[in-house]
């Protein structure tokens, strides 16, 4: 996936739906898929394409649960426009409070890597 996506091969609409068709519930994604996923979105925004592209905002939530932690921060803020349109802007935010959900539960996970002391 990560060939086509810098490939251009097929829509990307098609390689989020089949990503997130073979990503087992509870997985994520690899951190090299997930950022490359993360920053075709934050472009998609910045470039305003997303605004009209109704099937891939359906499918943002539902990426944003699948994709590795460590990327996250590349989809927090996104770039927000006054004229946005509302389903537009309530799809924002829907990324939005996903993202701040898992952030926030993220912190609250103890690092495998600490020691603990008896």
């Amino acid at each position: 996936w990560q060939q086509r996506l810098r490939d251009g091969a097929g829509s990307f609409h098609q390689v989020v739906h089949q990503v997130l068709a073979a990503c087992p519930a509870g997985e994520t994604l690899s951190p090299p898929l997930s950022a490359a996923l993360a920053d075709a979105i934050r472009q998609r925004v910045e470039a305003r394409s997303l605004a009209d592209d109704y099937a891939l905002r359906s499918l943002l939530p539902e990426l944003c649960c699948a994709l590795h932690a460590d990327s996250l921060n590349t989809l927090s803020p996104l770039t927000r426009h006054p004229d946005e349109t509302p389903s537009y802007a309530e799809a924002l935010h829907a990324v939005t409070q996903v993202i701040a959900v898992r952030q926030a539960l993220r912190s609250l996970t103890p690092s495998l890597t600490t020691s603990r002391t008896p």
